[in-house]
């Protein structure tokens, strides 16, 4: 804030005078073109010289060091000119003492504002710092003394954070002369990475007069860059000010690099623990490695015909690094080099290039590669074999280009011991590889990609191998069709990974299967598999879910072994969970419950799915409910497994295996091929006339007379059954929608079971019908019906004639 003339005055000049001539230090006034008019007691019993002399501007030149003269000079002319407090060191004597009577004071004038904005007059002021200077001096000495004989280096500083004195260890490591360390000359051996950090820091100290501690490099005579600890405190006077700075370097380079490297293998077992693939683990690396340590990393790996081709690269700068990347997949080393690049792979042995030249270049490169290396730019370079199991699985390269420290020796040690961790993990990663692509073949190749053709019903299923797993796992799935038309649908998932797992899954889903043709009752055909999976004593559970489809009746029988429910979406959009659960396969207990039932009408959908869809987030509950959102926004049913699929894992992998089945019943199409009558059981008239109904209606798809009489034979049998212990409305059902005709017939009695052996009395009537049934038809199966009476399915001998196959007989 300015202060004007009247403000003093306020304060009586003539008081502040008085108190002046007091102080032990040196007042004055000036005018405002510099000329002193006053000045205290204390100046003028200092300079011994008459009043008028001692106030003269003439006499007060003698009295300054003639060394200091000019700065003091220039500090005041440049005061006068900007108007503003000016503040300098310098050496002052008595007019009448000799040059050892010298002493250092602080000068400090501040201008003072009249009211109309000109400098009024100058307020002076001078400090003798004499003796905290000589104090100060003495300890540079003392300190240079003791620097010269200690293996650190050693500095110090000016207030203001001029260098003015190294030791000599500074001369020996950086090859300086005086003349370039002087001053701020240090900032040419610093690396030019660390120098803009460095000189913050630094600024700072000296500003705030906070102790500095920094590590960086400092380049050697030899150019090469070593790490240095370096730090610098203030010395201060008794009124505070800092007076100097004393510095250290110490020489950490080792320490450091260890920690480097301890800090760096540490994240390079993080990136390949977390890598799951080949690939991925070499990704990691190269990733790593540049620019940490190289500008571009290269890793080429040894092929099956004993080739080694580059496999993964990776530059620090994008369009090289596009450019690097042309060459994936090629030998760029003369592998029959003698010594070089080439020999690494054959030897074992590491090889060092600090300059790597055009002449080497073409000695060690293959010749359609060297203008692309040339262009990215190879100045210096290392290549370090990797070895797995006593011989070498690849190569990794790391290069510098212009511009960029040269690679030595000493840098060996580091990539020696970094291709030593990950040779490892590589050759650990190709054994994965192997067992994941021979898991993922067999898995493929035991899991059905052919799903049933059936009018008016659309299937569709994915199965995605997990990505972020560790190895492919067991999910499977399975439809397909009854020879009496009825459809086996299955879901399942083995615990565990890899190739035992997916032969399992083969086993469990080949035992469903079987004994689906068997016994198709879903309970009784996860107790089969249970016992399959129970033989192969590989302590191994399963969960699976089965599910036997009417596609005619619209009713599915189902039942589930400790696996996530199937989901039903009615016509209307309403998604009901399906959910009957019990123990998984492995871990049951023979049970006599019965499935399941639902009724499955025209436009429903049944969706069936493993769990890697619902914890893609590791939260089953969550991913429930996101599945049934899923399904119910499903637009097109001949996708709507994908829909589902892309739903819950918008844009990423899977972290399990996913499988995932759709059934959808359509409202069109599945009476086409598909015959209906319906007659009271007291009404032989009726009866009689849908026999002759499916005696047409076979003749008419190609059957001969003798396959026409056995199937009337076959219904009038089931018939006969149904009147002898049935009441109310009777069903029949001719389903052409397979190769062969399936006839069905439902009652509403008491129900009953097929038992296919004769009566103990041979002469008895009760029962002969259906022995003669069962030894007609090709399949006879009889099953209670949950509403209540019986429903039976013959399957009638003869291949029939589609229309929707030219009239050529399948």
């Amino acid at each position: 804030m300015r202060e004007s003339e009247e403000d003093l005055r306020a304060g009586d000049l003539a008081e502040f005078r008085r108190y002046a001539d007091d102080l032990p230090l040196f007042v004055w006034m000036q005018r405002s073109d510099g000329a002193i008019d006053w000045a205290n007691r204390t100046w003028l019993e200092f300079a011994r010289l008459p009043h008028e002399l001692a106030l003269s501007t003439e006499s007060l030149t003698h009295l300054i060091h003639p060394a200091d003269l000019p700065l003091v000079l220039e500090a005041f002319e440049r005061a006068i000119t900007t108007r503003e407090t000016y503040a300098i060191e310098h050496r002052l004597k008595p007019a009448d003492a000799d040059e050892s009577e010298y002493r250092w004071v602080i000068s400090r004038s501040t201008p003072r504002f009249a009211k109309d904005g000109g400098v009024s007059y100058w307020l002076g002021t001078a400090i003798d710092i004499h003796d905290s200077k000589k104090l100060a001096e003495q300890s540079l000495e003392s300190f240079q003394l003791i620097g010269d004989a200690v293996p650190q280096i050693l500095w110090a500083t000016t207030a203001d954070g001029t260098i003015d004195w190294y030791n000599q260890r500074w001369y020996d490591y950086t090859g300086q002369t005086h003349e370039e360390a002087h001053g701020w000359g240090w900032q040419a051996v610093h690396h030019p990475e660390d120098l803009p950090r460095v000189l913050k820091s630094w600024t700072h100290s000296i500003a705030t007069g906070t102790p500095f501690e920094f590590e960086f490099r400092l380049r050697g005579a030899d150019g090469v860059f070593r790490w240095f600890l370096t730090r610098a405190v203030p010395q201060r006077a008794e009124n505070g000010n800092i007076t100097r700075w004393y510095g250290s370097n110490t020489d950490i380079d080792a320490e450091h690099r260890q920690r480097v490297r301890d800090a760096f293998f540490a994240r390079v077992g993080e990136e390949m623990a977390r890598a799951l693939s080949l690939q991925d683990t070499l990704r990691a690396v190269v990733r790593l490695v540049t620019p940490e340590f190289a500008d571009w990393t290269l890793i080429s790996l040894t092929e099956p015909d004993g080739s080694v081709r580059l496999t993964e690269t990776h530059h620090r700068d994008a369009a090289k690094d596009a450019l690097a990347k042309t060459l994936l997949g090629r030998r760029y080393a003369l592998e029959t080099a003698d010594t070089g690049v080439g020999s690494v792979m054959r030897t074992g042995r590491s090889v060092v290039f600090p300059a790597f030249t055009r002449a080497e270049m073409e000695a060690n490169l293959e010749s359609d590669v060297i203008d692309t290396f040339e262009e990215i730019g190879l100045a210096s370079s290392i290549s370090v074999a990797m070895m797995y199991g006593g011989k070498p699985v690849g190569r990794l390269g790391l290069v510098r280009g212009p511009g960029s420290p040269p690679f030595s020796a000493a840098d060996v040690p580091l990539f020696e011991q970094l291709a030593a961790r990950i040779a490892p993990a590589i050759g650990n990663a190709e054994m994965y590889e192997r067992e994941r692509r021979i898991a993922t073949t067999f898995q493929r190749a035991a899991m059905t990609t052919l799903l049933p053709r059936i009018p008016g019903i659309v299937f569709d299923a994915i199965y995605e191998a997990g990505k972020a797993e560790a190895q492919v796992g067991g999910d499977w799935y399975d439809a397909f069709r009854l020879p009496d038309g009825r459809i086996v649908l299955a879901v399942g998932d083995v615990a565990g990974s890899g190739l035992e797992a997916a032969v399992t899954m083969s086993n469990v889903r080949q035992s469903i299967r079987t004994a689906a043709f068997i016994n198709p009752e879903p309970m009784r055909i996860l107790e089969s598999a249970d016992r399959i999976v129970r033989a192969l004593d590989n302590d191994k559970f399963v969960t699976a879910f089965v599910g036997v489809l009417d596609p005619l009746h619209f009713e599915l029988c189902y039942a589930s072994a400790g696996h996530p429910p199937a989901l039903l979406r009615d016509a209307l959009g309403v998604t009901k969970v399906l959910d009957h659960g019990s123990l998984p396969l492995g871990l049951r207990q023979r049970s006599p419950a019965r499935c399941s039932v639902a009724t499955v009408e025209p436009g429903a959908m049944l969706v069936l799915y493993t769990d890697g869809l619902t914890e893609v987030d590791r939260d089953a509950i969550r991913g429930e409910a996101s599945v049934i959102d899923a399904v119910g926004n499903i637009v097109d049913r001949q996708r709507a497994a994908r829909e589902i699929f892309d739903a819950i894992m918008r844009d990423e992998g899977p972290h399990d295996d996913v499988a995932i089945l759709t059934v959808s019943i359509e409202t069109t199409s599945i009476d086409c091929d598909v015959s209906r009558w319906s007659f009271d059981v007291r009404d032989g008239v009726a009866a009689n006339a849908i026999r002759q109904h499916l005696g047409s209606s076979l003749r008419a798809r190609g059957l001969a007379e003798h396959e026409v009489a056995d199937a009337e034979l076959v219904l009038s049998e089931l018939v006969a059954n149904v009147v002898r212990y049935a009441v109310g409305e009777v069903r029949v059902t001719l389903d052409m929608t397979t190769d062969v005709p399936v006839l069905h017939v439902l009652d509403e009695g008491s129900g009953f079971e097929h038992n296919s052996r004769l009566p103990s009395d041979v002469m008895q009537e009760n029962g002969r019908g259906l022995f003669i049934v069962s030894h007609v038809a090709e399949d006879l199966t009889i099953s209670r019906r949950v509403a209540g009476g019986s429903h039976a399915r013959a399957v009638i001998a003869g291949r029939i004639r589609h229309r929707d196959r030219e009239g050529v007989p399948s």
